[in-house]
C-alpha cells in the first residue's frame, strides 16, 4: 500500500486523528484532499478551508479538489453552517458532468449533504441517487458506503423508519468488509440511536447499549455528542430527570469552537424537553425560542424544534404553527408532520406510523387525562405523566388499578400497588393530616382506637405504603398520626378533575373484614372468622394464612388450636 493509498485508508475508516499525526509538517501531505478532509471532519474548519483555499489555487478542476471540497461541505453541514456549505457545494456543480464518475460523486453527495441538513429532503435523497450510480460506475466502494448512509437517513426521518435501518445495516456491513471500523461503529450507533428514538426495542436495553457505544473510543465527535443528546432525550421520557442532565451536560462538553450551530440547536431542543418535563412548559418557552433562532434556515433542525415545542411544550399560536406547517410540508419529515397534525386536530389515525413516539401521542389524541397516562405507562414514558394529565411538573401521586406513580418534577418512579390498607391510608393522607384514631377508623372501620390492638396493624400498613413510593420521605410522622408534605396531591382516575382529591374508600373486602375481625375480638380460629363473616372454611383459611404471612397478624398454636391474632395481643 502507498503512503497516499495508506492516508487515504485512515480517512475513509474514520480515523482523522491519525491522518493528521502523518501529515504533520509535511507539505506534500498537506497538499492532499485527505488532510483537508482528516481537518473537516475533526471539526477544525477554520485550517480546513485555508487548506482547501491552497489546493484548489493549484488544482482548480481536478479530482483532488472535489473531494477535498466534498468533506469541506460536510464538515461545514454538521457544524450547522449551511450556507457557506452550499457556497462550496455549487462550486463543484459543474463536475456533475465531468466524465470521471468518481468527481460526479463528490459533486453529487456534496449537494446532497446540503439539501439533508438543510432539510430538503427529496431532494437530498435524489440527489444522493445519483451520487451513488456514480459510485458504482467508479467501483468506489467508500463512496457506496456514504450514499447509502445519506439515503438511509432520509428514509428514516421521513417516516421509512424500517427501510432506512436495512440500508444503514448495508452501509454497515460494507464499511465492515472494507476493513473501516470506525465507519462500521458510527453506523451501529445510528441505527441505535434511532431504534431508541423511535421505540422500536427495549428502551433500557436500547438506552444501555447507546450509552456504552456513544463513549466508545472509536465513534466519531459527531456521534457521539448526538447520541448523548438522545439519550438525554429518552431519560427525560422516561422519568430520570437527574441522568437526563447529567447526559445532556456531557454533550454540551463536546462542542466545536466557533460557529456550531447545529450541536448549540439540537442542545437547546433537549434542555427545553427536559426543563418542560421537570419545571414546566412556562420555563422551556425561553430556550425554545432561542432554539428556533438557532435554527434558522436549517429546516431539519427546525422540524426537531418543532415537534418538542409543539408536543411536550405545547404551544398553539396560528403564527408558530402555520411557521412549523411549511416545514412539514417542505421537508416531509414525519414527526414535524405529526406535531403539526395533533396541533390543528387534524391528526390522522396512528397505524401507519411506524415512529413509536409519534405514535403513542397520535394514541393520545382526544383521549381523557387518565386515558393518556395509561398510554404512557404501558409505553413506559413515564416523564409524560405531566403532559399525559394536562398539568404542569410537581409532586404527586398517581394511584391506577396496578400501579403506585410517583412523580416528583421529571424524577418517576412506578411500583405495584401495596396492600388495600396501605393505599386507603394514602388516599385518606390526601386529604390531609389524619390522626391514628381516625385512620383505623376509617380504613378498617373500628370505631375504637386501642394502641395496643391497633398501632402494630396501622405501621404495618404505613411502612408498605412508604415502601411503595418512590419517595418514602413524603408521609410525616406526628406524635399521633401522619400527614403528607405540603405540596403533594394525590390523584386517581375517579377523582382526575381535582387538583388534589382522591376517593372515598369503598367497603372492606373479606381480607380487611378478616383482619378487622381479629383486631377488634381478640384471638380467633379460621372457623371463627368464617361463622361470623359467613365465609366458607377454605376461604377463611386462605385469607387469615395470607394475612400472617404479610404479618398484619401473628399465628400461634397447631392444628385444630391454631389461633390468629393482632400483635401484641
Amino acid at each position: 500500500m502507498t503512503e497516499q493509498q495508506s492516508l487515504e485508508f485512515l480517512l475513509f475508516s474514520g480515523s482523522y486523528d491519525a491522518v493528521l499525526e502523518r501529515t504533520a509538517g509535511d507539505h506534500a501531505g498537506e497538499a492532499q484532499p485527505v488532510f483537508v478532509g482528516a481537518l473537516s471532519l475533526s471539526g477544525r474548519l477554520e485550517e480546513a478551508e485555508s487548506a482547501y483555499a491552497a489546493l484548489a489555487a493549484r488544482e482548480p478542476r481536478s479530482n483532488a479538489v472535489a473531494e477535498a471540497r466534498f468533506f469541506l461541505v460536510a464538515g461545514l453541514c454538521h457544524a450547522g453552517n449551511a450556507q457557506k456549505a452550499l457556497r462550496y457545494a455549487r462550486d463543484g456543480v459543474v463536475d456533475t458532468r465531468a466524465d470521471d464518475p468518481r468527481r460526479r460523486f463528490f459533486a453529487y453527495q456534496a449537494l446532497a449533504a446540503v439539501r439533508y441538513f438543510a432539510g430538503r429532503f427529496p431532494l437530498a435523497i435524489r440527489l444522493a441517487r445519483r451520487a451513488l450510480s456514480s459510485a458504482v460506475a467508479a467501483s468506489f466502494p467508500y463512496a457506496r458506503f456514504l450514499a447509502l448512509d445519506m439515503m438511509a437517513h432520509v428514509l428514516v426521518h421521513t417516516g421509512e423508519v424500517y427501510a432506512g435501518l436495512r440500508l444503514l445495516s448495508q452501509a454497515e456491513s460494507l464499511a465492515d468488509a472494507l476493513g473501516y471500523a470506525d465507519n462500521a461503529a458510527n453506523e451501529r450507533t445510528a441505527a441505535l440511536v434511532f431504534r431508541l428514538r423511535m421505540m422500536l426495542s427495549d428502551l433500557d436495553e436500547a438506552l444501555g447499549a447507546v450509552e456504552r457505544l456513544v463513549r466508545a473510543p472509536e465513534v466519531s465527535y459527531f456521534t457521539r455528542r448526538n447520541g448523548l443528546i438522545e439519550v438525554a432525550t429518552m431519560l427525560a421520557l422516561r422519568g430520570a430527570a437527574k441522568r437526563a442532565s447529567d447526559a445532556l451536560e456531557e454533550a454540551r462538553q463536546i462542542a466545536l469552537p466557533g460557529s456550531d450551530r447545529r450541536g448549540k440547536t439540537r442542545f437547546l431542543v433537549c434542555n427545553a424537553l427536559c426543563t418542560a418535563l421537570s419545571t414546566g412548559p412556562e420555563d422551556a418557552t425561553a430556550l425554545i425560542e432561542e432554539a428556533r433562532a438557532s435554527a434558522k434556515d436549517q429546516l431539519t433542525l427546525t422540524a426537531e424544534v418543532a415537534f418538542v415545542d409543539l408536543m411536550v411544550v405545547g404551544r398553539r399560536e396560528p403564527a408558530v404553527v402555520a411557521e412549523y406547517e411549511s416545514v412539514a410540508t417542505t421537508t416531509k419529515i414525519q414527526r414535524a408532520r405529526v406535531a403539526c397534525d395533533i396541533a390543528k386536530g387534524s391528526a390522522r389515525r396512528p397505524f401507519h406510523v411506524e415512529d413509536g413516539l409519534a405514535r403513542v401521542f397520535l394514541e393520545c389524541t382526544g383521549r381523557p387525562p387518565f386515558e393518556r397516562v395509561e398510554r404512557v405507562l404501558s409505553a413506559r414514558l413515564y416523564g409524560l405523566l405531566p403532559w399525559a394529565l394536562s398539568r404542569p411538573p410537581g409532586k404527586r401521586v398517581i394511584v391506577t388499578a396496578l400501579s403506585l406513580v410517583t412523580e416528583n418534577h421529571g424524577t418517576v418512579t412506578v411500583r405495584e400497588l401495596p396492600s388495600r390498607p396501605s393505599v386507603k391510608v394514602l388516599l385518606s393522607l390526601g386529604r390531609g393530616y389524619q390522626s391514628r384514631a381516625a385512620l383505623i377508623a376509617e380504613v378498617w372501620g373500628i370505631p375504637r382506637y386501642v394502641p395496643a390492638r391497633h398501632t402494630a396493624v396501622l405501621h404495618t400498613a404505613v411502612s408498605r405504603l412508604r415502601l411503595g413510593l418512590g419517595e418514602p420521605e413524603w408521609i410525616v410522622t406526628h406524635d399521633d398520626g401522619y400527614a403528607l408534605v405540603d405540596g403533594v396531591e394525590i390523584l386517581t382516575p375517579e377523582g382526575e378533575s381535582g387538583p388534589s382529591t382522591t376517593i372515598a374508600p369503598s367497603a372492606p373486602d373479606d381480607r380487611e373484614r378478616a383482619l378487622a375481625f381479629v383486631v377488634k375480638n381478640g384471638p380467633a380460629s379460621s372457623a371463627d372468622v368464617a361463622a361470623a363473616l359467613k365465609l366458607s372454611a377454605s376461604t377463611a383459611l386462605r385469607l387469615l394464612r395470607s394475612l400472617a404471612e404479610e404479618g398484619a397478624l401473628e399465628k400461634s398454636g397447631s392444628g385444630r388450636a391454631t389461633r390468629y391474632h393482632a400483635k401484641n395481643d
